[in-house]
């Protein structure tokens, strides 16, 4: 028999301002499997703002995700994806890195090679980490149609007769894409 669970999470979380009394809270950081994460705003948390770890299936979608790692500078990330979260969905979510003096590090993140299969489709990742919008870590992750990341683009280039290499300045955000077999 098999089972599946939906969790619907309609909340605003966030760390008041000033305060110690809840440096770390993250939205959605659990053993989930088959979980729906949306249409919250998430903003302002200690370290992660949205933490899918080690969980399966899950859908964050429709989020606002902004300003987070308020505990320390450049050290935690808008959505973090880690430790064998595999085959989630993360898409039309918007990720800023806001304007505070502390700032996450990447708006999004799958952290290890043990996350498999993740999908990262139409999110808006403009300006939303201090030290890259995304960066993928996973294996066999699908990332497109996201603002701020490149990951389509088109152009032509020349293969002389006799030339065995070609660079070709593509634009894009991760070099893996850029390659092209002739």
């Amino acid at each position: 028999t098999l089972f599946f669970f939906s969790f619907f999470f309609f909340l605003m979380i966030r760390r008041p301002p000033r305060s110690t009394l809840f440096p770390s809270p993250t939205l959605f950081r659990s053993t989930s499997h088959y979980a729906t994460v949306t249409g919250n705003t998430v903003y302002l948390n200690g370290t992660h703002g949205i933490h899918v770890y080690n969980s399966n299936h899950c859908n964050v979608s429709n989020n606002v995700v902004l300003e987070n790692s308020q505990t320390t500078d450049d050290t935690s990330d808008n959505i973090r994806i880690d430790n064998n979260a595999d085959y989630n969905l993360i898409q039309d979510n918007t990720v800023r890195q806001g304007a505070e003096a502390n700032q996450p590090k990447y708006g999004l993140y799958i952290a290890n090679a043990n996350c498999d299969s993740n999908r990262v489709v139409g999110n808006d990742l403009y300006d939303s980490g201090k030290t890259a919008n995304l960066l993928d870590s996973g294996t066999s992750s699908v990332i497109r149609d996201n603002h701020g990341y490149a990951t389509e683009n088109s152009g032509t280039a020349t293969l002389l007769s006799g030339q065995t290499t070609l660079v070709v300045a593509h634009g894009l955000d991760d070099t893996q894409i850029g390659r092209a077999h002739v």
